[in-house]
């Protein structure tokens, strides 16, 4: 989808291609609007404005963020004991950066989690209780190995893991007892910025100038075969020739659940698709502090010397079917030095609803519809698994 066939109508409606949707500003709301129910609270750019209006500050929206919700406290916030890490000592429990995670059903029904760590480009496995049971991958380009490994996540069937690498290629994997065996990999021919498996389809999403040489693409969504090949493009409503509209408006993060979902991490908003291509909803994030610095004489720009807060979308993460994990980093450059802090939402997968959010520090790498696996930094790398209630 073009950016041109979305139209702004009276009153405030945007128009997509064979259907309208009535924009609600509402305030106060944190649920995300189903584009074919209207349900909750759609905020979206006047595609007209992309064109004719220079914007050079940043928009804060009034709404009202989701309560940091007492049930979410005790869930998200484990004791030390739980915590799974060290800062030195044994080699298995010392971690670089872990980035995903993935619980992984096996036959005898135990299951067991494997984690991505980014620094040593391994596949961790652990069993369900903590136990450190092998490292798989490593820097390299054999079977099995990473060039710059992004994600993990489920593959086509059960029992299977996929690592997603920057250099173009999806890794599989499949448990075999105690440790991974390596299946092979599909190779996509061009840089890949992120992936998933929807059901057994491979996505990925690539930058624009990997499909378009005058590089007026923004970031798109690629439906791939078993080979590699591509099947068909998402629809991107953010497509501009200018080179700093796409830095604004580009996509950033993929995740795959009950559907296919991808932020666009400078505008705060969360995308959902079904595997076929169809945009089911968009979640604009309460609160978020969004830079608009658009179409001028010039071209595009930015106040660099701009003195506020701006958000940003670092993480995208699908636990299970069920929920969907959105890390924003908000920057105050208004002190000196700007300060930095963290907020993680969660976020329905069935429509875009917020559930809450989490306390600051923690991460969410991973999970099933049962389970979550939970990550902090400091002082040093350490995760945690923890069950889900059954009203999320």
């Amino acid at each position: 989808m073009r950016r041109s066939e979305i139209t702004l109508l009276p009153g405030g409606r945007l128009a997509f291609p064979g259907r309208s949707v009535l924009l609600l500003i509402a305030l106060a709301a944190v649920a995300c609007t189903d584009l074919e129910h209207s349900s909750g609270a759609l905020f979206h750019p006047d595609p007209s404005a992309l064109a004719s209006t220079h914007f050079s500050q940043i928009l804060r929206k009034d709404s009202e963020s989701p309560e940091d919700l007492e049930s979410l406290r005790p869930l998200f916030t484990p004791s030390d004991s739980e915590m799974i890490g060290a800062l030195d000592g044994s080699p298995d429990l010392v971690f670089g950066s872990l980035a995903s995670a993935l619980i992984i059903p096996s036959p005898d029904d135990t299951g067991r989690l494997a984690l991505l760590d980014l620094v040593s480009a391994e596949i961790l496995l652990f069993s369900l209780d903590g136990k450190p049971l092998a490292r798989s991958g490593g820097f390299g380009d054999g079977p099995g190995e990473f060039v710059a490994p992004v994600s993990l996540g489920p593959g086509g069937h059960p029992g299977e893991v996929v690592v997603v690498d920057h250099s173009g290629k999806l890794h599989s994997f499949r448990l075999d007892g105690d440790s991974l065996e390596f299946l092979g990999r599909i190779n996509v021919r061009m840089p890949i910025e992120g992936g998933c498996i929807a059901g057994t389809q491979p996505i990925v999403m690539v930058a624009g100038t990997a499909l378009d040489a005058s590089e007026s693409a923004s970031p798109t969504l690629l439906a791939l075969d078993s080979a590699g090949n591509v099947l068909q493009a998402f629809g991107n409503p953010y497509l501009s020739k200018d080179p700093m509209a796409r830095y604004w408006y580009s996509m950033g993060f993929l995740a795959c659940g009950s559907e296919v979902f991808a932020a666009y991490m400078r505008l705060g908003e969360v995308h959902a698709f079904s595997n076929e291509g169809k945009r089911l909803w968009i979640c604009q994030l309460p609160d978020f502090a969004l830079v608009r610095s658009f179409a001028q004489p010039g071209g595009f720009g930015f106040d660099q010397g701009y003195r506020g807060v701006l958000d940003m979308i670092q993480g995208l993460t699908a636990v299970g079917t069920r929920l969907l994990a959105v890390r924003v980093l908000s920057m105050d450059y208004s002190a000196r030095p700007a300060v930095s802090s963290e907020t993680t939402y969660l976020l329905r997968q069935e429509d875009g609803e917020i559930l809450g959010q989490l306390p600051s520090g923690l991460r969410v790498l991973g999970g099933d519809d049962h389970r979550v696996v939970l990550y902090r930094e400091a002082p040093y790398p350490q995760f945690a698994l923890r069950p889900l209630p059954a009203h999320f």
